[in-house]
């Protein structure tokens, strides 16, 4: 991804479709995490805002995030992880595959 303007950025990650099945309220697991993380020269770029890295929140079906400060002009590469993939305690019929909206535009 290439960014041509100085600025502050929405990043948003959203399942879609979401993930069907009945969504248990006592278990987190059977819903999508969609992780991000912004990288630029090997550097991770996700600022700490308080106490959280941006990109690696646990919300269902999504992850969506504005940087607190300006990125500079220049190349950056975008992580994307599906977190139940990695979850040793996700559910055994999680599905397969899970196909994401990703749009990053400048923040007002």
């Amino acid at each position: 991804m290439a960014i041509g303007t100085e600025a502050r950025y929405t990043f948003s990650v959203v399942t879609e479709p979401g993930i069907t099945g009945p969504d248990d309220p006592d278990d987190e697991r059977d819903q999508s995490d969609p992780d991000i993380l912004i990288v630029r020269n090997g550097v991770v770029q996700n600022q700490v805002v308080d106490g959280d890295v941006q990109g690696l929140s646990p919300d269902a079906n999504e992850e969506i995030f504005i940087t607190p400060d300006a990125l500079p002009v220049g190349d950056y590469v975008m992580a994307l992880v599906e977190f139940r993939y990695q979850d040793e305690e996700s559910p055994e019929d999680f599905p397969e595959r899970v196909c994401f909206d990703v749009t990053v535009t400048q923040a007002p």
